[in-house]
């Protein structure tokens, strides 16, 4: 159950104003979860508001996440939000997502803190997330998502 107190932190994350470094997810590794899982949040609630689809993700406190499926996990938010979507399969209001948009997740994530590394002239990190946005948008798309693929389609809702 969501209290009001954590509704109020919608805004938490200003990707416009604020350097996505300081406000990483705090996790910890896990070791022999039994589901596999590799990350553990030990910290919450974060939301994302999605202005594409006009739509909240909530990570919180205790979220389990398998990171990056046969790849380096990357260091950014972005891939916690695309874990959560992709294992409810649906954003925070209930509403069903696809494959693609949950790729989109990711993609626009990365996008928008390539905007705060220009606005602050911190070129290489500009450059990588740049490169990064599309890469994990094709990547998640093409070989991540498996439940949201089952459940709700590839890329519109019911397309399995």
């Amino acid at each position: 159950m969501i209290t009001d107190s954590q509704l109020e932190r919608k805004n938490q994350f200003d990707l416009l104003t604020e350097d996505p470094n300081n406000y990483l997810i705090k996790y910890h590794h896990l070791l022999d979860d039994p589901a596999g899982m590799k990350y553990e949040t030990i910290d919450g609630p974060y939301w994302y508001y999605s202005e594409r689809y006009k739509e909240w993700l909530l990570v919180e406190l205790g979220d389990k996440f398998d990171g990056a499926s046969g790849t380096v996990d990357i260091h950014s938010n972005s891939w916690f939000f695309h874990d959560i979507v992709c294992n409810d399969a649906c954003w925070f209001s209930g509403k069903k997502v696809s494959n693609w948009m949950a790729s989109h997740v990711i993609c626009d994530i990365l996008n928008r803190e390539a905007v705060y590394y220009r606005k602050h002239k911190k070129w290489k990190l500009y450059i990588k997330r740049k490169l990064e946005a599309p890469f994990w948008g094709l990547f998640t798309f093409l070989f991540g998502g498996q439940k949201i693929k089952k459940e709700n389609g590839w890329v519109f809702i019911g397309d399995k």
